[in-house]
């Protein structure tokens, strides 16, 4: 799955005039370091136009994976910061929605639609919970 979320990824459309440069940081939790053979494999297909780093945090918990993802991204003093979960894909001009919504409300931040990629058949009763629409959250 996350090679097919950052393959998404390196297939946006930028719009250079929103954004200059996108960076992909790919925490992973796992003390196996199980998404590094897939990360390097990536790196060494598209790395030369695409900036991916890989980092291993193995402490189990979203919230702990998020607040690492905070603090390697920080580091790098972004514009802009954007998650997305390994179980998940982007749209080719999602990056530029986000981004075109906060600069055009003058917003601190934004969400959009999730595209869950699931690999088993799940029952029906989850689906309604894949299929979720949020409208972008912008200042008054």
């Amino acid at each position: 799955m996350l090679k097919k979320l950052v393959l998404s990824m390196i297939g946006c459309n930028l719009n250079r005039s929103l954004i200059s440069n996108a960076r992909i940081l790919i925490v992973d939790n796992d003390s196996s370091n199980t998404a590094e053979s897939t990360v390097n494999e990536l790196k060494e297909k598209y790395g030369t136009g695409h900036e991916i780093s890989y980092f291993n945090y193995p402490v189990k918990g979203l919230s702990n994976v998020r607040n690492e993802l905070l603090k390697k991204g920080l580091d790098q003093d972004p514009d802009f910061l954007v998650f997305v979960d390994d179980d998940e894909y982007v749209t080719p001009d999602w990056l530029n929605e986000l981004v075109g919504t906060i600069v055009s409300n003058n917003g601190d931040m934004t969400m959009g639609p999730v595209i869950s990629s699931v690999s088993k058949n799940i029952p029906g009763i989850y689906h309604a919970g894949l299929n979720v629409v949020t409208t972008s959250i912008t200042p008054d």
